[in-house]
């Protein structure tokens, strides 16, 4: 797989999630909310694959939509400091600008904006003008056959009518010209069968050499982990990270369960 404009000169880098706590807005009116994080800690570097595993409502889609600056959420306390930035304060571009990337569980629809328009914008509201548009087009469309991602889909609405493993391989396209220095990425494993789970750990894998991102793919299950070098895993319960571990950790729930394994830990 070529390179895309990527230096080899990358230094470390860290993202540093301490004491986190995050409200979720349920009554935008009165500015209501719900408490669903608190105290989540974490701490990875550039270069690093972590995994975040955990019963539905356990807070893993919360952590990623409120890293992002999504406006249903609220981080009441803690900090999130990437490269010596602290992202809690800044709004949803500028984290992005600053280098982080969240790919949802869900991707929206954008009718009337194409695919590789809103991959040139995003690029260019981050990098500058693209000097030579066309060459810049011609990229796009061999990253995305290597995607599996038909080249006629450059000039379709974003998301409108694909498949939701279509919309995942568009979520690691974006993601690969964005050039992210840490990533939370939902569910990639959501809608794809075992040939395209191969596919796109392959890509997501050399992404990761390549540039050198820090990624956290948050997952129920362990079948794109077979495919992947993962440094550490993690799981949440009732909006905490409680223990981390190898790669046994998500065998170890696969095997028995989350419950079991809750109950093993005493948790």
């Amino acid at each position: 797989m070529r390179n895309t404009n990527i230096s080899k000169n990358i230094t470390k880098s860290e993202l540093i999630i301490s004491h986190l706590g995050v409200s979720a807005i349920i009554e935008p009116q009165t500015s209501q909310k719900k408490g669903i994080l608190k105290d989540v800690s974490c701490r990875m570097r550039s270069g690093e694959i972590h995994v975040l595993m955990g019963k539905n409502g356990s807070g893993k889609s919360t952590l990623a939509m409120a890293l992002s600056g999504h406006p249903d959420y609220v981080i009441d306390s803690g900090s999130c400091v990437l490269e010596k930035t602290e992202l809690v304060t800044l709004s949803a571009d500028e984290r992005a600008r600053a280098g982080l990337f969240v790919s949802f569980q869900t991707p929206i629809e954008i009718a009337g904006v194409s695919v590789f328009q809103l991959i040139k914008t995003a690029y260019e509201q981050k990098f500058g003008l693209i000097e030579n548009v066309l060459n810049f087009y011609h990229e796009v469309e061999r990253e995305a056959t290597l995607l599996g991602i038909p080249t006629a889909s450059m000039h379709r609405s974003i998301h409108e009518g694909f498949s939701g493993g279509e919309k995942k391989r568009l979520e690691l396209l974006q993601m690969k010209f964005l050039k992210p220095r840490f990533a939370f990425i939902d569910e990639i494993d959501s809608g794809l069968d075992v040939d395209a789970i191969t596919m796109v750990s392959q890509y997501l894998k050399e992404m990761v050499a390549d540039s050198q991102m820090g990624c956290v793919i948050i997952t129920h299950y362990e079948r794109l982990l077979k495919y992947l070098p993962i440094n550490a895993v993690h799981l949440m319960s009732k909006g905490s990270i409680v223990t981390s571990g190898d790669t046994s950790l998500a065998d170890q729930i696969m095997r028995d369960g989350f419950d079991s394994v809750m109950k093993k830990l005493e948790l």
